[in-house]
């Protein structure tokens, strides 16, 4: 061990200076007196935390190395920190070890060499009991008085992005501490934490963010990028080409052990998170490689870069589990710039890519766990950034980095959003989004991959449109408009959530991808139950076909074209819409009156069209609970002529829209959609039910299914929307 100091940190450091004893986490103890200690951990002495007297100036050891303590039983005491408090030397240690049983201590002494007396309430720090806590591993401990006089514990925790798996490693928590009447220190009043703490706060000192993007255009890299190992200053430059960051790839890669690859990162700090780069690299001969990685240690780690494959340049994603490298996707690219993106989620890192201006590519994803600590080992967390390598020997071109861009992504403000709302939800209820959907997905079906949120050449977008106002309520749309002199056929999406959750934005890369074929797509906004019960929502919708008709000059409208498509209670709510045409009881008091709200086609993805089945009844006995008590407003017992009511089936006549039913291969209650689509056909209107096998609920926002979903919609509606008056 040895220490540096200085009178200013952020000027020069003395020369090391070694202490005489060995150890991991040394510390020293500045007593009162004058006399100086070192504490250490590893048991170098008779205990596992030891102790010698040093001279500061020289680091030679004044004294024996004497054992202190060996802690209340847990594994692995170390992490010692020793104090004099109001007359009494305090020791305080870690147990448990870096993990879920992960602890702190104290004890305490009138000597600095003992004997110690434990705290009855030890530990005084720990959530080993505290399974369900999103803060796990908490200790190696220290206490801090403010200026103020209040007292702090500053220590680490990690959180899991899922259970028993986290790979941001250790991170630094604080918490306030009390002092017992018998004068032990009380961390949060109870020994356990939360994110938020209620507390009386210090002063708040904001830091300066580092500069993102880093468009290295200063003189030397800034303090948030590290290397791995001591990288040779020759292998990096930021003046041979001024606002780049060059790397010239050596011989060594990420799978080293003991070599220092080229690889300049910064840790990950947010779950969801987005992190950007473009590079400009011409590989001449295999092996030459660079682009972005995601590095936990030498056997764990993704590379998502650029390489000489069999037909020329390629864009490659490689995954490193355990010292089993796989090469999970690669295909060849045009020449040019080429971006890359990683976005991280919890559960997942998901890959995409651009060349030049084109729009970005998706090229999967892989999960979080096989890098977290569970899994590689380690605690340090996952660093993310740029290399470059020669596999074997020296690169013989280099690797140009025009910037690197690392953000809190839309995702993690929803994340806080999807807390915000899952505290509106009766109990067994949760949040319906993409993000939650995906979580739900991806253990079985571990090759889905999100749609983009990126336009579409062609298309214009005009969000936040005030389609109706309920005195301040303002319901709003997200239109989505071809270029062209149209006029095009307009359509509405609906999205899911059982009545009770959801947003309209999460229809927004099936709405522009309607749009690129020639649609005017809008997403739309609808009264959810726990705001206003049925029939507001039905109202809504027809309000919102009514307002498409009355702009349909002002946005290219052909207003004898009007569709909608809707997913799950979505679906159901298309489907009401299609069946009620012309049916005043349904209108309800929105704008544009005198305007028609017939929607002449309509798409029901994996939505219900009767709520009278045995099933659904059955599901009353959930009471308030249940959704569709909810979504109606009573149980069936209550109100069966409600239930009846909202459901499509009731409805069926001659002026009823056709309907595509597109199913998933999940349980879903068919019969009645076919009783349905009979009913139409026996009409003479058309009807059809597509099932896509092997596909869970919310198929129509991933891919793989997403195209072949669009494809059915975009042939459905082309075949129905031709003369068809409204």
């Amino acid at each position: 061990n040895f220490f540096v100091f200085t009178k200013d940190p952020t000027g020069e450091w003395s020369d090391p200076i070694e202490l005489d004893q060995g150890g991991i986490d040394p510390s020293l103890f500045f007593d009162d007196d004058g006399k100086v200690y070192l504490t250490t951990g590893g048991g170098t002495c008779a205990a596992r935390i030891c102790q010698s007297e040093v001279d500061i100036k020289s680091g030679k050891r004044l004294s024996e190395i004497k054992p202190l303590w060996n802690g209340t039983g847990g594994s692995s005491p170390e992490g010692p920190h020793l104090y004099k408090i109001k007359g009494y030397y305090y020791l305080m240690i870690a147990e448990g070890g870096t993990e879920y049983a992960h602890s702190e201590t104290i004890a305490r002494s009138r000597s600095p060499w003992g004997p110690f007396e434990p705290d009855s309430r030890n530990p005084i720090l720990t959530h080993r009991n505290f399974k369900a806590s999103p803060i796990q591993g908490a200790g190696h401990a220290d206490l801090i008085q403010a200026h103020d006089g209040s007292w702090w514990a500053v220590f680490l925790a990690f959180r899991p992005a899922s259970r028993m798996a986290h790979h941001l490693g250790r991170e630094t928590f604080l918490a306030p501490v009390t002092w017992s009447e018998d004068g032990w220190p009380i961390v949060n009043g109870n020994g356990t934490i939360t994110l938020r703490m209620d507390v009386k706060t210090l002063p708040q000192h904001l830091w300066p963010e580092t500069s993102t993007p880093d468009e290295f255009s200063q003189s030397g890299l800034n303090v948030s990028w590290n290397f791995v190992r001591n990288l040779e200053p020759s292998r990096w430059s930021l003046t041979e080409r001024p606002g780049w960051l060059r790397l010239k790839g050596s011989s060594a890669t990420l799978d080293d052990a003991e070599a220092a690859p080229v690889f300049v990162g910064r840790r990950q700090q947010y779950f969801d998170s987005e992190v950007a780069t473009q590079i400009d690299f011409q590989p001449r001969r295999e092996g030459e490689e660079a682009g972005l990685a995601l590095r936990m240690n030498d056997r764990h780690h993704y590379e998502f870069g650029i390489r000489l494959g069999a037909d020329g340049r390629e864009v490659y994603l490689r995954y490193d589990i355990g010292g089993i490298r796989t090469v999970a996707a690669n295909k060849s690219i045009s020449a040019g710039l080429v971006r890359l993106r990683i976005r991280s989620y919890p559960e997942i890192y998901r890959f995409s890519y651009a060349v030049g201006d084109e729009i970005f590519q998706d090229f999967g994803g892989v999960e979080t766990r096989y890098l977290a600590s569970e899994v590689a080992d380690g605690f340090n967390g996952v660093f993310i950034g740029m290399f470059a390598t020669g596999r074997g020997r020296d690169s013989s071109i280099p690797a140009d980095f025009d910037y690197f861009e690392s953000k809190q992504v839309s995702g993690q403000l929803l994340e806080a959003a999807i807390v915000k709302e899952q505290a509106t939800l009766p109990p067994g209820y949760t949040v319906f989004s993409v993000e939650t959907a995906e979580r739900g997905l991806i253990k079985n079906y571990p090759f889905v991959t999100r749609l983009s949120n990126d336009l579409p050449p062609g298309v214009i977008a005009k969000p936040g449109i005030v389609y109706q106002r309920y005195g301040a309520r303002e319901m709003h749309l997200d239109l989505f408009q071809p270029k062209g002199r149209g006029p095009f056929p307009a359509v509405i999406l609906v999205h899911g959530g059982a009545w009770i959750t959801g947003n309209h934005a999460m229809e927004n890369p099936f709405a522009m991808e309607l749009a690129r074929r020639g649609y005017v797509a809008a997403t739309v906004e609808y009264r959810l139950s726990n705001e206003a019960k049925y029939p507001a929502a039905i109202h809504d919708l027809k309000s919102s076909i009514r307002w498409l008709r009355a702009n349909a000059v002002r946005y290219n409208i052909d207003p004898n074209r009007v569709a909608a498509v809707g997913a799950s209670a979505g679906g159901h709510l298309v489907a009401l819409l299609g069946a009620t045409n012309g049916m005043a009881n349904f209108e309800g008091d929105g704008d544009n009156a005198r305007v028609s709200s017939v929607a002449q086609s309509v798409v029901d993805i994996d939505g219900p069209v009767t709520f009278i089945d045995p099933g659904n009844v059955e599901k009353e006995i959930k009471g308030p609970y249940d959704t569709n008590t909810r979504f109606i407003g009573g149980t069936f017992k209550e109100k069966p002529d409600a239930w009846r009511e909202a459901s499509p089936i009731t409805h069926v006549n001659r002026q009823s829209a056709p309907v595509l039913f597109i199913n998933s291969s999940s349980y879903r209650p068919f019969q009645q959609r076919e009783e349905m689509r009979n009913k139409l056909n026996a009409l003479g209107i058309v009807s059809e039910i597509v099932v896509i096998p092997d596909t869970p609920h919310p198929f129509w926002l991933f891919h793989p299914w997403f195209d072949s979903t669009v494809q059915y919609v975009d042939e459905f509606l082309r075949r129905t929307l031709q003369n068809r008056e409204r």
